[in-house]
């Protein structure tokens, strides 16, 4: 791979994902590995790309481990023609993404943007199409990206009306004890999912951070009533969140006076 390698870290950024369609599944790059277009960050804010389905325009974020996000409605001005963001026109993908991480003046030169569909260096035309709800073809990243491939055997992104098993993760969370009183000042957290939906990954919010699917316990210190949520995904994007609430009461200081 030619260039800089660049290393971004997931609570740089808390994109929420807007409305309309969301897309879901993986790109490839051989250079710098899987593009996820919808999933959690270490916060548990959902993070993703969508689709309006009237002006075709896509936005918000896809995440790379390699280079982190990537914006699909990045501002202008564009490296050339087409001065716009990515966007569907007639079943194919024009415009333009960006990887935050170019416009950082560390990134060496390096500007982040991909092409989402154009004429590559040996005059065959190239993009990202859409048909029957799967998005295929290639996107254009420079030498530092590369080739994004939008398919393959095992993997591919789809809008989420394409998507057949929707069903929310079968979870269940607490905390015991849920009411302490100082000097006590701890509680332990009680989460697990079902096999069926399989859940992918869990996050508790409150410092807790990401947690075992299938289940466990996480011991915690609270110094005042504290809300903690478990947030849990499908590999389809389905989503359960639930809360748990440890109430803690403060006992008043009693002072012994000593009269004179």
């Amino acid at each position: 791979m030619a260039g800089i390698f660049l290393l971004s870290t997931q609570d740089e950024i808390s994109p929420v994902e807007a409305a309309d369609q969301s897309l879901f599944g993986y790109a490839w790059s051989s250079n710098i590995g899987w593009l996820k277009f919808r999933g959690m960050t270490q916060d548990g804010f959902t993070y993703g790309v969508s689709l309006d389905d009237v002006t075709g325009e896509l936005s918000g974020y896809a995440w790379s481990s390699n280079i982190g996000w990537i914006n699909f409605s990045p501002t202008g001005p564009y490296p050339e023609n087409p001065q716009q963001g990515a966007k569907l026109e007639n079943d194919k993908v024009v415009g333009w993404a960006r990887a935050i991480t170019g416009e950082e003046p560390f990134s060496g030169g390096w500007d982040g943007w991909i092409k989402m569909s154009g004429t590559a260096s040996d005059s065959s035309d190239y993009g990202v199409s859409f048909a029957d709800c799967n998005f295929t073809g290639y996107a254009w990243g420079s030498d530092i990206i590369g080739w994004i491939s939008f398919s393959g055997p095992t993997y591919g992104v789809s809008l989420s009306s394409c998507v057949v098993t929707k069903d929310q993760p079968n979870c269940s969370f607490s905390a015991s004890p849920d009411t302490i009183t100082s000097p006590q000042n701890s509680s332990t957290l009680y989460w697990s999912c079902e096999a069926d939906p399989l859940v992918e990954s869990c996050y508790i919010s409150e410092g807790v951070g990401e947690v075992a699917p299938a289940g466990g316990n996480q011991t915690v210190t609270v110094n005042e009533t504290t809300l903690f949520i478990l947030t849990c995904q499908t590999s389809e994007g389905a989503l359960s969140i639930l809360p748990a609430t440890v109430q803690f009461i403060s006992q008043p200081r009693i002072i012994e006076v000593i009269p004179r």
